[in-house]
Formats: C-alpha cells, sequence, structure tokens
C-alpha cells in the first residue's frame, strides 16, 4: 500500500504545472438583480408617516424590494468548483411628494461576496450549479427632506453588515468563452445598527433600527470566459 501510495504521489508531482493551468478557466461576468427585502423598521416609519398624513390624500410606498447592478470575477477549477468575488449595488427608494416639498428615504447599499459553486457534468451547453456566497452590505443611503421656497434637511444614513446567500442556478454557453448565467436563491444581508450623521438610530421601543436586503434573490447575468 505504501509503494502504490508514493508511485501516485510522484505521478502527480511529474504532472507539468502547464497541465493544470491549462484546464483552469478564468472569467469576468456582468449581472443585474431584483430581490425582495425585509425592510421592517424603514416601513414601520413609512407607516408612521402615512398615518399622519392620512386623508390628504399622499401614501408613502413602503420599501420591499429593489434591484442591483454588478459584476463578478473568478475561474472554473477542473473537478467543478468555481471560485470568484462579486459586487452588486443595491436600489432602495420610496419619496412622497406634492407641490410644497418631497421626503425621500434613499437607502442604496453596497454588497461584497467571495463565491463558491459546484457545476455539475452535463453534456448540453446548460450547466447546473449550486452556490454560496459570504461577505459584506455596507449601507450609504440618506433621508431628504426639501421644503419648497424653504431650508432643505439631509441626514447621511450609514452601517454595515454580513451577507451570505445561498442559491441555484446554471449557464448556458452560446459559445465557447461566452454564456448566460442565472440564479435563485435567498440572500441575508442585515444592517444591525444604522447611524444618521454619526449618531445610532433607535426605534421607538429603545431597540436598534436596521436596514435589511435579506429576501428571495434572483441574478441573471454575461459571463466571459478568457480561455475556451
Amino acid at each position: 500500500m505504501r509503494t502504490i501510495f508514493l508511485a501516485s504521489m510522484a505521478a502527480v508531482l511529474l504532472v507539468p504545472a502547464s497541465t493544470f493551468s491549462a484546464s483552469l478557466k478564468p472569467w469576468v461576468g456582468l449581472n443585474g438583480s431584483w430581490g425582495t427585502y425585509s425592510m421592517s423598521d424603514i416601513n414601520d416609519k413609512v407607516r408612521n408617516i402615512n398615518s399622519a398624513i392620512a386623508g390628504s390624500g399622499l401614501s408613502m410606498k413602503e420599501i420591499d424590494n429593489g434591484f442591483g447592478l454588478g459584476g463578478i470575477a473568478g475561474v472554473d477549477l477542473p473537478a467543478g468548483a468555481t471560485f470568484g468575488l462579486g459586487y452588486d449595488h443595491l436600489f432602495a427608494r420610496t419619496e412622497l411628494g406634492d407641490a410644497t416639498g418631497t421626503l425621500t428615504f434613499d437607502f442604496p447599499a453596497n454588497a461584497f461576496r467571495a463565491i463558491g459553486e459546484y457545476k455539475f457534468r452535463s453534456a448540453s451547453r446548460f450547466s447546473p450549479r449550486l452556490g454560496v456566497a459570504g461577505g459584506l452590505v455596507s449601507e450609504a443611503g440618506s433621508i431628504d427632506l426639501s421644503v419648497t421656497g424653504g431650508p432643505s434637511e439631509k441626514e447621511d444614513i450609514t452601517g454595515s453588515g454580513p451577507l451570505f446567500e445561498a442559491y441555484a442556478g446554471g449557464e448556458l454557453w452560446a459559445a465557447p468563452q461566452f454564456a448566460v448565467t442565472g440564479s435563485l436563491g435567498y440572500r441575508y444581508a442585515k444592517v444591525k445598527e444604522v447611524k444618521a450623521s454619526g449618531e445610532t438610530v433607535f426605534n421607538p421601543d429603545g431597540s436598534k433600527s436596521s436596514v435589511d436586503y435579506g429576501g428571495l434573490l434572483a441574478r441573471l447575468g454575461l459571463k466571459f470566459a478568457f480561455l475556451p
């Protein structure tokens, strides 16, 4: 057994590095996404505003979903594994206004993630995949009150929190170096403590106010491989 093991190790070590590196497939991609958001604390504030202006004919829409745009770069390994780094800019916004002024809740975020995927063997041009991702979501928003003919007030909203994703999807190769990708899954991305102009924001019950981008996630993109 020891002889077989040593012979196997020698065979692996004697394989030229070019043989292994040639089987790697580096790539870059662009994607768009849509997801549901769990903005309970933000939407509580929206409901309070709507209660205060009830009967005026105006209402502020709750934030329960949003789009994202991003990019990703990675490498496909010969055994079916994929590793990469991605970025998404998430959009989340609602607005209330009339001739007297405008109130805007604008909560965009930057999402950074490292991904790991497994590609199942397929004889067709479509390759199914399972994936997970982990990283960071960083809030960079604002609450802006503008009064017609008067002063404006703006509070910058900041904070960060962990991000995790689990999803299933695949890629359809239209050419040896070009594919259309898609996935469906779930994202956890909650900023548990946000600050307005440097001060922690609290809910009426004394708990810390949060901004939550977690929910169902759909992503569609394009993938460009550097090697066939």
